[in-house]
């Protein structure tokens, strides 16, 4: 069963949301708790959080906006690229990767490719399931929600392998956009 509590003090108003995810537990073989706790965070963000127009920065030359979609496709990038290099130094440390440092760059790392491969199955089948869950009101629930934040932090989550069902503690933020 995965499960984590994590030792934050939880804000009043986070909250508890249910899904049903069948197989989830056999995504996350290999990975230490705090790369689980991570990528669940991102499969959540990247599945469930938009980009808050209030973070968007402006451009010099009107003609250089991007799209919605591009704007999209930008936000969940970054959401990805954090997760991987917060994974990757998360990592189990052991003689093979005290090895992989001396690669100019992480994302040369067998180590880094291997996580990111897992990363994009955990949040591909997160988000096949949510569109399975179309009857759960915790997903319209979130999904309304979403449209007034840009990210969700995860506090704690449960896996029931028994009811295929993942339990999660969140809380939704709008991030403030980089000057």
């Amino acid at each position: 069963m995965l499960s984590n509590a994590s030792n934050a003090i939880i804000p009043e108003q986070a909250v508890s949301y249910k899904f049903k995810m069948r197989d989830l537990a056999d995504l996350f073989d290999g990975l230490t708790p705090e790369q689980i706790h991570i990528a669940l965070e991102a499969a959540l963000n990247v599945t469930f959080a938009k980009r808050h127009p209030a973070n968007d920065v402006p451009t010099a030359d009107p003609s250089e906006e991007q799209s919605e979609e591009e704007n999209q496709l930008d936000h969940e990038s970054k959401i990805v690229l954090s997760a991987l290099f917060a994974m990757y130094h998360h990592r189990a440390v052991d003689e093979d990767a005290a090895n992989d440092e001396g690669s100019d760059t992480i994302e040369d790392t067998p180590e880094y490719q291997q996580l990111e491969e897992m990363l994009q199955a955990i949040i591909d089948k997160f988000n096949a399931e949510i569109v399975e869950d179309k009857h759960n009101t915790d997903v319209d629930v979130l999904r309304s929600e979403m449209s007034y934040f840009d990210h969700i932090e995860l506090f704690t989550y449960r896996y029931d392998p028994k009811y295929d069902i993942l339990n999660v503690t969140i809380n939704t933020t709008v991030v403030p956009a980089a000057a």
